[in-house]
């Protein structure tokens, strides 16, 4: 919900106070007062917003690595390459959108009076003038072509060797064990599902970046994609539960 924050929509108060709440878990710093720590200063207050994700992803890794020395000395297996790995595309699977948010923040940019642009987060920033908003955009390029992107690629292939490697080697097999995250939620028949589900939030994350002047036609394109997810959804069916098919239904519907 805290995407639909940084739409450019005039929300009631009593909504936009919801939404804002919500911004917590899409790592706004406003929100969570990063502010009082690094001082208003748009390029570190907007680079703190990556911190958690990167951090949880370097310590996962660190950990693997670490297991390699300590648990030997302890006569214990070290952790698995492929339960790892499944451990962060899971972690991943969690804040994709939020990530996706974040990486976009630099060119949501609405038109001042004199044909400025200014940044939606940060009014203060010009938008193309060089400054805090180069800062913002030469911290976001390698977080979308070296994670989200990747991520993204990653999952696609995952999905298409999938069937071929369970047939061949069955469950406990490395690529099974590595893209579990991607598939276990899914009945066997739509185990693609995580590619469209990962999808769905990458565009959602987008929606502020569409026409910022314009709240209408950010409206227009997130209903859009949330009802041709809805839609999708009702045909497919692709949970393993009938309960999360009935949640991931109505919730999309709420919002519609």
């Amino acid at each position: 919900m805290g995407i639909f924050a940084r739409l450019s929509v005039p929300w009631p108060a009593g909504v936009e106070n919801m939404l804002s709440f919500f911004g917590v878990f899409h790592f706004n710093g406003a929100d969570v007062g990063k502010a009082c720590f690094f001082g208003y200063s748009p390029s570190l207050l907007y680079t703190f917003e990556f911190l958690p994700v990167l951090i949880v992803l370097a310590l996962i890794f660190i950990f693997h690595f670490a297991s390699k020395i300590v648990m030997p000395m302890l006569k214990k297996d070290p952790w698995n390459h492929n339960k790892s790995m499944n451990t962060a595309g899971t972690f991943m699977q969690v804040v994709f959108i939020m990530l996706c948010g974040s990486v976009v923040r630099p060119i949501q940019c609405y038109t001042n009076p004199n044909a400025t642009k200014s940044n939606t987060s940060f009014a203060q920033v010009l938008c193309w003038h060089g400054g805090d908003h180069m800062v913002m955009l030469a911290f976001a390029a390698p977080v979308l072509f070296l994670v989200v992107a990747p991520f993204m690629a990653i999952n696609v292939w995952a999905a298409f060797v999938l069937p071929a490697k369970t047939i061949e080697k069955g469950g406990k097999a490395g690529s099974v064990v590595r893209f579990r995250y991607l598939v276990y939620r899914f009945r066997p028949d739509a185990w693609w599902w995580g590619v469209v589900f990962s999808m769905r939030q990458l565009l959602i994350a987008f929606a502020a970046t569409v026409q910022p002047d314009d709240p209408r036609a950010q409206i227009i394109y997130l209903v859009a994609i949330l009802t041709f997810y809805l839609a999708a959804v009702g045909r497919t069916w692709p949970w393993r539960s009938r309960e999360l098919n009935l949640l991931d239904v109505v919730s999309i519907t709420f919002f519609v």
